[in-house]
């Protein structure tokens, strides 16, 4: 106590903040203050810099090996310095309600009726497992009667801080708002335009910031890189956080808010005029309140869920420098005219190609920055020629949109830094000449004119994902050729529809990514011989994904790989027969990685080896797991098992390292078994899922874990594949979106990220109103065991 009081004392008052008394101080503790024996535990709760740290520290007796200090702080690289960072996880829905209720209840026991219960869930769901506002909303439902309780919640979404303790709770937010730098306020506040728990994509987001004039362009970067320093900034001070926006790429590419967070924006950037909001309920945030909007001088306008997004006839919107609406449907919208100063245009998720959207004015918005229209139809699924005028445009991002063609006159815009088109959409223009570009996602480039050639004059990109339906030799030449200009490249995706084998002598093998900047390789459909030599520590020292498809993997190229030292996804798969057995046994291997995603078998030598691996799908020997399940488990009267009666105690304890192996790995919380089983009975299977069930009790972690079948000899031969392929491409002639989505679905089986009862529930979908031998005949696909037969369907 004497210890921690002392401690206070020293980050409290600044006649302890001078050197010569904390070293006067810390040795008088080595001598009198504190007994050799003495173990202590300190406990210094948010520290907001290093400095302070680093003073505090000088006063602590490091002679006791046994005693432990805990530091808590909102800034994540103080946490790092330190050392021994532990990031702290929302509390699960049932430890929220222990503390909800505690708080509310003083811990008696009660039961809620359906609607406290109700609003009791949604207020949690608000609170997103944050123990400060769990504790605050708590603190206004003591000794209200339970039907009062939902206006409590209504009463908290809409910012009001006359409550005393919603206001303590903004003020202990607010001390981190007021302690950002000032160019750090204003794209935090920014942030209001979006809707509630809306999943925000980090490169989106710093465009955007960039199209506001948020950004302050450095002499040593370049404009967007000196926005992801301010993204990271702001998920270094916990304002924001990472979020993956798609299970199946494992990438941290977005971030999300807090609830509570959002609402303390919202009323700040109200008070300064920044955003205004209008939501589904008429209701529009301005200054401090959450009132119907009157008259207002806007400056930057977001809609969510209207139906109509015309604006207020007392709304002045000559001014409105950005306009973004959200998941908004309907018939009418502002004339593009109306908009004299219009920097940025952002539409998502929105639907008017029934009514007045045209953008056919929207050549006429000079002083556009950022076109917006994710997954947004407009009128006839056009984008018109005079999009070429718009010579400020930096970003036109039109994914899933049903825009159909991006005209010539794109090619004319020569300060556009990123251009993203999904699946549906072709490129017309002649892509060398947009100089300026950064980022480039687009689709069927084979189509586009010169592209492959014309991509190497794009020196200046760093985030590049195409997409090819065919890709033949020439092309493949041209590519290569290419990207030997791309100097500056973080980000490489290439994807062909048409998967083969590139031969890798004047290629891949040849191309080395300079200077060794790459982060992100993704090469899909397309398989290469074997692991391109330049792909190691030396050549690309910044790789933390990974995903590649070769004919034969060896042990040196996961040695290789291990040592990537900043590897954090790797999808690696074999197209070989005999597939590689490997056993990570080396505390220097894959220390970052955090998903691995293989048809090799993996398996963890000793604890310590792949420290931080979260999720895990592998091959697993069938063979080694039947003949232990055979000698161990008390099953001999040839009745098949049922995995959920064995008692526990019926579990074999000791399990050898090549079957117990996941109990070395302290992070993980998901496994997927890639299991052959042709030469497997019923009775062996159902050993070995008894097994593997005893595999994950036995875990710290409990992870879930799944068994897929995996049927290695059956041969699936190229005219089956082919001709079913065109029958379903001839059905969705005039539909080409439901034969991509089809397609989709195809890659999505054949990597293993869907089930195969969702692939049959899609497909029955899909082909509703078709022919049923369409779904009958994609049994050629399937395990012998999911055959789909008429009773099916």
């Amino acid at each position: 106590m004497i210890l921690t009081s002392k401690i206070m004392k020293i980050s409290l008052h600044q006649k302890w903040m001078k050197n010569n008394s904390l070293i006067s101080y810390r040795n008088s503790l080595q001598t009198r203050g504190v007994p050799p024996t003495l173990w202590y535990l300190v406990v210094i709760d948010d520290i907001w810099d290093i400095s302070t740290w680093k003073l505090i520290r000088c006063a602590l007796v490091e002679s006791n090996p046994g005693s432990r200090i805990i530091i808590t702080t909102r800034i994540c690289e103080v946490a790092k310095k330190v050392g021994g960072v532990y990031n702290k996880k929302p509390l699960s829905l049932d430890d929220s309600k222990t503390l909800f209720y505690t708080r509310v209840f003083a811990g008696e026991s009660m039961s809620l009726d359906n609607i406290s219960g109700e609003v009791c869930n949604k207020i949690l769901r608000k609170c997103g497992g944050v123990p400060l506002s769990i504790i605050t909303i708590a603190s206004l439902l003591v000794g209200k009667q339970r039907e009062d309780w939902s206006k409590v919640y209504d009463y908290i979404g809409f910012g009001h801080e006359d409550n005393e303790v919603i206001g303590n709770m903004r003020k202990i937010l607010a001390f981190s708002y007021y302690n950002l730098p000032p160019y750090l306020k204003t794209c935090l506040l920014h942030l209001s335009i979006f809707p509630e728990d809306h999943k925000i994509e980090k490169n989106s987001l710093i465009w955007r910031w960039i199209a506001e004039g948020f950004v302050i362009g450095r002499e040593e970067l370049g404009l967007f890189e000196v926005g992801e320093s301010y993204f990271n900034e702001l998920i270094n001070r916990s304002m924001i956080r990472w979020i993956e926006l798609s299970s199946r790429s494992k990438i941290r590419d977005g971030c999300g808010i807090h609830d509570m967070v959002l609402d303390l924006i919202r009323t700040l950037s109200g008070e300064v005029n920044l955003v205004t909001v209008s939501d589904v309920e008429q209701q529009c945030t301005t200054s401090s309140s959450y009132s119907p909007v009157r008259s207002i001088s806007a400056r930057r306008l977001a809609f969510h869920k209207k139906r109509s997004i015309e604006h207020n006839p007392g709304t002045e919107i000559g001014q409105v420098r950005s306009f973004n609406a959200f998941n908004c449907s309907g018939s009418r919208m502002p004339r593009l005219l109306s908009f004299r100063v219009l920097r940025v245009l952002a539409l998502e998720n929105c639907n008017f190609s029934a009514g007045n959207c045209c953008l056919g004015n929207i050549g006429k918005l000079h002083q556009l920055r950022y076109l917006g229209l994710v997954e947004t139809s407009i009128r006839d699924d056009l984008l018109p020629g005079e999009t070429g005028h718009l010579k400020f445009l930096q970003t036109l991002d039109v994914r899933r949109s049903g825009i159909k063609i991006l005209p010539a006159s794109v090619g004319e815009l020569m300060k556009l830094m990123c251009l993203r088109a999904t699946e549906g959409t072709r490129m017309m223009a002649e892509i060398g000449k947009l100089a300026s570009l950064e980022e480039l996602e687009v689709h069927s480039v084979d189509k586009s004119p010169n592209f492959a050639t014309g991509l190497g004059q794009l020196t200046k990109v760093r985030v590049l994902e195409i997409h090819f339906d065919e890709m033949d030799e020439s092309t493949e030449k041209a590519l290569m050729e290419s990207l030997r200009n791309l100097r500056k490249i973080q980000s490489l995706q290439i994807w062909s529809k048409k998967e083969r084998t590139i031969d890798l002598g004047g290629l891949l093998e040849d191309w080395t990514p300079t200077p060794s900047d790459l982060r992100q390789l993704m090469l899909c459909g397309i398989h290469l011989p074997r692991r391109p030599s330049w792909i190691d520590p030396s050549c690309v020292p910044l790789l933390s994904y990974l995903s590649l498809t070769v004919q034969a993997v060896q042990v040196q190229d996961l040695e290789i790989l291990g040592r990537l030292p900043l590897l954090s996804y790797l999808y690696i798969w074999s197209e070989g027969i005999n597939c590689l057995s490997y056993t990570a046994t080396s505390r220097d291997e894959f220390q970052n990685l955090r998903h691995l995603d293989t048809n090799l078998e993996i398996m963890c030598g000793q604890q310590g080896a792949l420290p931080m691996v979260e999720k895990l799908t592998c091959r697993a020997s069938m063979g080694k797991y039947v003949a232990f399940a055979r000698s161990s488990m008390p099953f001999d009267d040839g009745s098949v098992v049922n995995p959920a009666t064995v008692a526990e105690a019926e579990l074999p304890v000791i399990l050898p390292l090549d079957i117990g192996w996941p109990v070395n790995m302290p992070c993980l919380r998901g496994i997927t078994y890639l299991l052959d089983y042709q030469d497997c009975s019923a009775k062996e299977w159902a050993h070995v899922e008894t097994l593997l069930l005893h595999v994950r009790k036995i875990h710290p972690n409990c992870p879930p874990f799944r068994i897929k079948k995996n049927c290695r000899d059956k041969k699936i031969t190229l005219i089956d594949a082919f001709s079913y392929l065109e029958a379903v491409k001839d059905v969705f002639k005039g539909n080409p979106s439901k034969y991509s989505e089809f397609f989709d679905l195809m890659i999505d089986y054949k990597r293993d990220r869907i089930k195969i009862k969702d692939v049959i529930i899609r497909l029955k979908t899909l082909f509703t109103g078709h022919d049923p031998n369409l779904i009958l005949d994609f049994s050629v696909f399937l395990p012998r065991e999911w055959a789909i037969t008429l009773g099916d369907l």
